[in-house]
């Protein structure tokens, strides 16, 4: 593992690996544009690419304030980039996952960051991943939260007010074609075909009850959950999810971010949320839900 023991802030990770002696476990790295000491991916070509991590981390010693996963453009941290964060986690070790799609001009270079708000005796397992792959699409949206979203209610709310532009958000934003609405946060699918599409939310305040949110299709979150994932117990102060995945979609179909309270009438949804999709060239492939 991958120890960190210094100032409570931002640490980038590297000592990454691309190959492994003990069984062909699907790692590879095509071209050099991977430095696996630094831990940075740098992009020979401009272009959309889909990103994601996972990470464990297994903490010695964590007083308070918690701990922040993200992805970031040129060590952007600071320019929300995709991100999910537990402020309380698990005493013995915390997993945090992170995805999605962002624009990059030849030289950027991407890689992943924790944040220790406090404590910084912690260790990155060596179970954690992180990959990025060049995609050819005619569309495809990144986008931020504009800004803070209220909820006052505990019935399903659609996420809304979104950015794909401008100096407030983060690094790697963009909107390629006119499926995405960023006013209304709803992706219409321009053409029949196979769309990867992700989404970070960090809920504040959310302290009473469990709460969900989901990729939802065509408006209906309580019957076309494309992608679903729920916490019983979250921090009461911020509180992340984490959603990707591949679907097929029919044209004019629309994918959105939702959120759900089983009790709490009063959280919100913080601008610190991402969520992307992209339309991908595949001839073959599955996206599957366990049956009842």
């Amino acid at each position: 593992p991958q120890l960190e023991n210094s100032p409570a802030g931002w640490h980038e990770l590297g000592d990454w690996k691309v190959r492994s002696a003990a069984a062909r476990i699907g790692l590879f790295s095509d071209g050099m544009s991977l430095d696996v000491k630094s831990g940075r991916y740098s992009a020979l070509q401009s272009g959309l690419y889909v990103v994601a991590t996972n990470i464990q981390l297994e903490i010695a010693a964590l007083a308070s304030g918690g701990c922040t996963v993200a992805v970031a453009v040129n060590g952007n941290v600071d320019a929300r980039a995709m991100r999910q964060a537990d402020s309380h986690p698990d005493p013995d070790f915390a997993d945090f996952s992170v995805s999605g799609v962002i624009s990059m001009e030849a030289g950027d270079f991407v890689s992943v960051w924790v944040y220790a708000h406090e404590d910084t005796s912690y260790s990155v397992s060596s179970q954690s991943g992180f990959s990025c792959v060049l995609v050819e699409t005619i569309e495809g949206f990144g986008a931020d939260l504009a800004s803070p979203q209220p909820v006052t209610s505990t019935a399903w709310t659609e996420v809304s007010n979104w950015e794909v532009t401008g100096s407030d958000g983060r690094a790697g934003l963009f909107s390629l074609g006119s499926g995405f609405d960023p006013s209304s946060g709803r992706y219409t699918a321009s053409v029949e075909g196979v769309y990867f599409a992700s989404a970070q939310i960090r809920l504040d305040g959310a302290d009473r009850g469990h709460f969900e949110m989901t990729l939802a299709l065509d408006g209906a979150p309580e019957v076309s959950r494309l992608l679903l994932v729920t916490d019983g117990s979250p921090s009461p102060d911020i509180a992340g999810f984490s959603v990707g995945g591949v679907f097929k979609l029919e044209a004019s179909d629309f994918l959105s971010v939702w959120v759900y309270a089983h009790e709490d009438e009063s959280y919100t949804v913080s601008s610190e949320s991402g969520f992307s999709g992209v339309l991908l060239t595949a001839t073959a492939g599955f996206s599957a839900r366990m049956s009842a």
